[in-house]
């Protein structure tokens, strides 16, 4: 799975594009979200959309550091014609961000959450990555709460780690 012609190709991307920590954190969230992704009970995942996105999700880290990170590696993702990564890009922040979010976020208005189930796993797996390191739940509530994220957006963190978690096998 991470020796693919697609696997080596995006990676050099991201290698040309990013520093050597958005890479390994990027690599780190393919890897996990692989795991995950397996330890779930449905079968009709596509696991290579899952490790791309996974690899991909902060390519928007290349220009910007900021939230909007999630929109311009969906920008880049696009011009690679790559809509469904782009997808992923753009909804992997947070467990998403509503269109009311992104009004007082000064983004783009529309809806950013993420919509599919492999949408889903790498929104929920970047959470749960602290740059190379794979968190508990409790420390992302710690992390999320110290950064004064907003009720909704905490609900919306939480809940996705239990839709995912009650789907595993």
């Amino acid at each position: 799975m991470f020796d693919t012609p697609d696997f080596i190709k995006y990676l050099n991307i991201l290698v040309e594009k990013c520093d050597i920590n958005i890479v390994c954190h990027c690599i780190t969230v393919s890897a996990y979200a692989y795991d995950f992704a397996k330890s779930l009970k449905n079968n009709t995942l596509d696991i290579n959309l899952i490790v791309l996105g996974g690899l991909l999700h902060d390519i928007g880290r290349s220009e910007s550091q900021d939230l909007n990170h999630g929109i311009i590696g969906a920008k880049i993702l696009n011009n690679m014609d790559l809509p469904k990564l782009a997808k992923i890009a753009e909804t992997h922040i947070g467990a998403g961000i509503s269109k009311e979010q992104a009004k007082l976020l000064n983004l783009p208005i529309k809806d950013y959450i993420p919509e599919t189930l492999e949408e889903k796993i790498i929104a929920n797996v970047d959470n749960l990555t602290f740059g190379t390191k794979r968190v508990s739940i409790n420390e992302v509530i710690v992390k999320f709460k110290s950064r004064n994220c907003s009720n909704e957006g905490f609900n919306r963190i939480l809940n996705l780690y239990n839709e995912l978690n009650e789907l595993k096998k």
